[in-house]
């Protein structure tokens, strides 16, 4: 009963803040925020958001995730872009997800230097294992699994029902 109270607050505080949440949402505790959304989040129904989840929609970022997702805990979601989390997704402990990164240009300090962002795009049914980092650019296909302290840039391809791991990953088997 105490996560959809908690859930109701998350709503309420999202809906005040421009933000579209569907129905059910449940919370183990309420998120962190680097920056207060602004219209640039949205949540489908009977999502569930565990402890230390932290949430950094940037000026310019979107970051969506679909029915019934389920985020586990200490998960970072960072969008410059566009982070989408489609239905139905798991993501365990300890992950980050993070559409941008600091320019590399020498001559000017990296802190000072564009963010550099491209789309992420997780399908249905994914589910990403603990520890995993899932950076810019990456598409993960829809029944995929990344397996535990595994690596997803924009250069992987990670084919519907596949299970990968590894650092950047690699096919490991198709699921059965």
């Amino acid at each position: 009963m105490l996560f959809f109270f908690k859930g109701l607050l998350l709503k309420a505080y999202l809906a005040s803040h421009g933000c579209k949440v569907g129905t059910g949402l449940k919370c183990r505790s309420f998120p962190s925020f680097r920056r207060p959304p602004s219209g640039n989040m949205t949540i489908g129904n009977s999502v569930t958001i565990g402890s230390g989840v932290t949430f950094h929609p940037e000026v310019g970022g979107m970051i969506i995730l679909g029915n019934r997702v389920n985020l586990s805990q200490n998960i970072i979601i960072s969008s410059s872009s566009r982070v989408i989390l489609g239905d139905d997704t798991l993501v365990a402990e300890n992950v980050s997800i993070r559409d941008g990164d600091h320019g590399i240009s020498c001559g000017e300090l990296i802190r000072d230097q564009a963010t550099v962002t491209e789309e992420i795009l997780i399908g249905k049914d994914v589910w990403i294992c603990a520890g995993s980092i899932i950076l810019k650019g990456a598409m993960i296909a829809d029944g995929a699994i990344i397996g535990a302290n595994s690596v997803v840039t924009r250069k992987c391809h990670v084919d519907s029902n596949g299970v990968y791991a590894g650092m950047p990953v690699k096919l490991i088997k198709l699921r059965e």
